[in-house]
């Protein structure tokens, strides 16, 4: 049937029908309009609802993988009677983590070691999900992360998007190798940069590199770069490779051995019965400031780091992880704080000696 539209009639009943269906056609079309943004809408919010779910179950499938890798990492340790002692022991309370896909509620896998032993116990700590963890802070810290478990530079917009929504807009590939080239000029700049206006007071040492040569090759790089002046003190475990480094390096530095190692290392050698823990405890306490009993200042600084370094698969070359975890440590080092009594750092530079924490008149 063939349609005909009237203009201009001079017929008041045909201008009247026509006003009529000018306003009924007005009327459909803002119900068709309404229905259509309606459905948009759904869709939307559909599509949110996909993508945090999605992002929530990839979130919670780390933890877990994380967690049973942990556990089989310490199967080897078992108590008299044979049982393992690290084990999963349920969940902890969950999370909500803020993300730009919205919240995602999380249950933090929980592990326990079941020996009676303070001191001997192993502490699980999530470098996916850190305990203060309550939001993604940017994408440059989810960049090297991702890059460290294996997730090749092509599924890195999808893996961003599925993470933190409407953030990761415009980080396509090629943008994702530029920023990649921009940390690894980062990185080789601080790995040469100038100490000869630098002075250390404390340093800590941790590594795996334990042979004397490595660390020998290490601490003349620092003096070849300008750290000419030997630091006053340095603390570390028994690792007998880095204090003979340091002996042909920086003679002049003192040395202070980590007290937990060296309590543990000395209980080790009594039968339990005996061990002297509060003894030994007692001593270190009252001999020592804070962070100078330890080397818990530079080990927990790198442990997330090494946490994810030695469980990932195919992370790339050593120059490429290397500089992943220059930037996890860039990014980290936001969230460190001062040395107990930083201020007095400068008195100890000039010679002022202090007894049991306990500024002295100078001679």
């Amino acid at each position: 049937m063939a349609s005909v539209t009237v203009r201009n009639s001079s017929c008041p009943s045909v201008r009247k029908h026509s006003r009529r269906w000018a306003r009924q056609e007005a009327i459909e079309s803002s119900r068709s309009g309404a229905l259509s943004e309606a459905i948009a809408d759904e869709g939307r919010s559909a599509i949110d609802t996909f993508v945090r779910e999605g992002a929530r179950k990839m979130l919670q499938a780390a933890l877990e993988v994380e967690v049973n890798a942990f556990v089989e990492e310490h199967a080897s340790k078992v108590d008299e009677g044979g049982r393992r002692r690290v084990v999963r022991n349920g969940y902890l309370p969950a999370r909500t983590i803020m993300t730009g896909a919205g919240p995602l509620d999380v249950e933090q896998p929980r592990v326990r070691d079941k020996t009676k032993d303070t001191d001997e116990r192993i502490a699980f700590s999530s470098a996916i999900l850190p305990p203060y963890l309550r939001k993604i802070r940017s994408v440059e810290e989810l960049i090297p992360w991702l890059y460290l478990k294996g997730v090749s530079t092509g599924d890195f917009s999808e893996a961003l998007q599925s993470l933190i929504g409407s953030d990761a807009k415009g980080f396509s590939q090629n943008v994702v190798v530029r920023l990649k080239e921009n940390w690894g000029q980062e990185y080789d700049d601080w790995n040469r940069r100038d100490l000869s206006k630098d002075e250390y007071v404390y340093v800590w040492a941790d590594g795996i590199r334990e042979s004397k040569q490595s660390w020998v090759e290490l601490l003349l790089d620092l003096k070849q770069r300008g750290l000419t002046k030997p630091p006053r003190l340095a603390v570390g475990d028994g690792a007998l490779g880095f204090w003979a480094a340091l002996r042909e390096v920086y003679p002049a530095t003192k040395e202070q051995r980590c007290w937990v190692h060296k309590t543990a290392n000395v209980l080790n050698k009594m039968p339990k019965s005996l061990q002297p823990k509060g003894d030994l405890h007692q001593i270190w306490l009252a001999e020592h400031w804070g962070h100078l009993r330890t080397t818990n200042p530079i080990e927990s600084t790198f442990a997330t780091i090494r946490l994810t370094s030695r469980r990932t698969k195919g992370s790339g070359s050593r120059k490429a992880s290397l500089m992943m975890m220059f930037k996890l440590a860039q990014s980290a080092s936001r969230r460190w704080r001062r040395l107990n009594a930083h201020h007095q750092i400068v008195l100890v530079l000039e010679g002022r000696i202090f007894t049991d924490g306990v500024l002295q008149n100078a001679a």
